[in-house]
């Protein structure tokens, strides 16, 4: 069981790097948007790769998406769920995992 919890993270956090980067390449790069949905911690000291990550504040479901995504194709918006669903996955299935193991070597 605690293997299938560690895969599915996995797999949440795999998908989540795929649609966030699917995300920035249907969104315009230097856009309104892209610069709201995305997050840049490290911009002063770190050269621009490209590579970037949804925002924390989407992974939440009672945070709304932006205006702005309402203009986008239904593709678009469709990424942009997909990717804040598997964001919020990700640190859930972790927790769960470790949870789960510590109620097992727990147990008598």
């Amino acid at each position: 069981m605690l293997l299938v919890i560690f895969k599915a993270a996995g797999y949440a956090m795999l998908a989540h790097l795929a649609l966030s980067q699917l995300l920035r390449a249907l969104v315009k790069w230097n856009s309104p948007l892209a610069i709201e949905l995305f997050a840049v911690p490290n911009a002063p000291i770190a050269p621009d790769w490209g590579f970037r990550l949804l925002r924390v504040r989407y992974f939440l479901p009672w945070r709304p998406a932006p205006d702005a995504l309402k203009q986008e194709p239904i593709l678009t918006r469709l990424v942009f769920v997909l990717a804040s669903f598997s964001g919020l996955a990700m640190p859930v299935l972790m927790l769960l995992f470790f949870a789960s193991g510590f109620y097992i070597a727990g147990a008598p």
